[in-house]
């Protein structure tokens, strides 16, 4: 009997710490992206229920890159991309700069369409220390997590 609590509590134990690490954790994109001088990325998920999810933009190589996350009903609208960019009104999530350490930002989110846009245009506020357009080499991840 004893063998059998120790047995339950180690399961209890298991699940616990599982629950607590990326375990359950659902990866929606992990890519490396190069981004030329004068472009944007896009990248689009859809939630289903009101979910917490984490997003990172890691700077591996090149210019610094600003990006933002975005309802996808402002796509809709049919507006320029630099238009979406340049508005702080499509800022309700922030915006944000990817970082050299990948520093992730985390949202609860309603169920719904979501697109991530990184930019390396000229429209954003962040640039190269120098202020010419470069290329830029980037690790985005989006993540389904619980916390």
């Amino acid at each position: 009997m004893k063998k059998i609590s120790v047995g339950l509590l180690v399961i209890i134990l298991l699940v616990i710490v599982t629950y607590q690490t990326d375990f359950f954790n659902k990866t929606l994109v992990s890519e490396q992206v190069s981004l030329n001088a004068e472009e944007y990325s896009m990248y689009d998920f859809e939630l289903d229920q009101k979910t917490n999810v984490k997003i990172s933009c890691k700077r591996l190589e090149g210019a610094v890159v600003e990006w933002l996350l975005i309802d996808q009903k402002h796509l809709e609208e049919d507006l320029f991309i630099g238009d979406i960019i340049d508005n702080p009104e499509f800022r309700e999530y922030g915006l944000f700069i990817s970082t050299d350490d990948g520093e992730a930002q985390r949202f609860t989110l309603e169920p719904g369409a979501y697109t991530v846009i990184l930019n390396n245009t000229k429209h954003g506020n962040i640039y190269p220390s120098d202020f010419v357009q470069q290329d830029s080499t980037l690790k985005v991840e989006i993540e389904i997590v619980r916390w």
